[in-house]
């Protein structure tokens, strides 16, 4: 996982002890329930907060520590201070999803499979079973990389795949009346994939696509256009603020640099559809609804 070193330190050192550890079968886990909390439950705040235009602070608190999580983008960097770590929604669930990967294959062995709802939104159960038929691959790594890749700012975790995170925002923008909008969602997640070194592969593209229920059989030709697009534009750097854009088409260089710094996801496509609408700003302050949560 991409994150700044000091993340990783500051929830396993100070917030949530266990975050680093393995998961078993047996014993209970701090790291498992801030990632079911985060996962499963913030979304519906974070729903309702943006629904409402308001800001959101939720309180999780382990022991004396506490997590502060705020909705906004990865604009700053994780801060420790006063027995507070400060994340942003993106940065808490990213890190959630990371826990959740390491659950799979204990899961998997009670003959559980456990999806986000990001995730599920997009493959069902026995879509995973078909892919993991197709593609020769165990059912844990296909479904830790579709997790991973459905997550808004997946590219940044290690199993993600580009492939599939494409026909994740196809789907999650199936609904989009408007085309240029729907077109600049799905370009713009291609690009932060790539701006990463993360390429499409063809053949994993189809096999992920014909295996959602999502995408009408219409859509293939538009499914097509939208391969051929992706596969015209070719990054170079080691992540997006650095990255260069070699494009045939359209996509001025700048425009397509500028897009690939931005955070945009599915999930962001998704509620701009609904006429969902972000803050303007967001600060580390105590507004509207507050919430504290505490997983002691």
């Amino acid at each position: 996982m991409q994150f700044p070193p000091s993340l990783e330190i500051h929830l396993t050192v100070f917030s949530c002890p266990d975050f680093s550890k393995d998961l078993t079968k047996e014993g209970g886990s701090y790291a498992l329930r801030f990632a079911s909390y985060t996962l499963f439950e913030m979304r519906h705040l974070i729903k309702t907060a943006k629904k409402s235009g308001n800001n959101l602070v939720l309180r999780v608190r382990f022991n004396e520590n506490t997590i502060v999580i705020v909705l906004g983008g990865c604009t700053t960097q994780p801060k420790f201070e006063n027995n507070q770590l400060l994340l942003t929604t993106d940065e808490a669930s990213l890190l959630a999803v990371t826990v959740l990967s390491k659950q799979v294959p204990v899961l998997l062995e009670e003959g559980r499979m456990v999806l986000t709802p990001l995730a599920e939104a997009v493959f069902s159960r026995l879509a995973i079973e078909n892919i993991a038929v197709e593609t020769k691959q165990d059912k844990a790594s296909i479904l830790i990389s579709v997790i991973q890749s459905c997550q808004n700012g997946g590219q940044n975790l290690e199993m993600s795949d580009a492939s599939i995170a494409l026909v994740a925002s196809v789907c999650a923008t199936a609904n989009m009346k408007n085309e240029s909008l729907r077109n600049k969602f799905i370009s713009r997640t291609y690009k932060q994939y790539a701006a990463v070194g993360k390429q499409i592969d063809e053949a994993k593209f189809w096999i992920y696509a014909q295996n959602t229920a999502v995408v009408p059989d219409e859509f293939i030709d538009n499914l097509t256009r939208i391969l051929d697009e992706a596969q015209r534009t070719r990054y170079s750097g080691t992540n997006s603020d650095t990255a260069k854009v070699d494009s045939i088409g359209s996509t001025s260089t700048g425009t397509a640099a500028q897009d690939a710094k931005e955070n945009p996801s599915v999930t962001d496509a998704t509620n701009e559809a609904a006429g969902w609408q972000d803050p303007i700003s967001l600060k580390f302050v105590e507004v509207n609804k507050n919430r504290d949560h505490s997983l002691n």
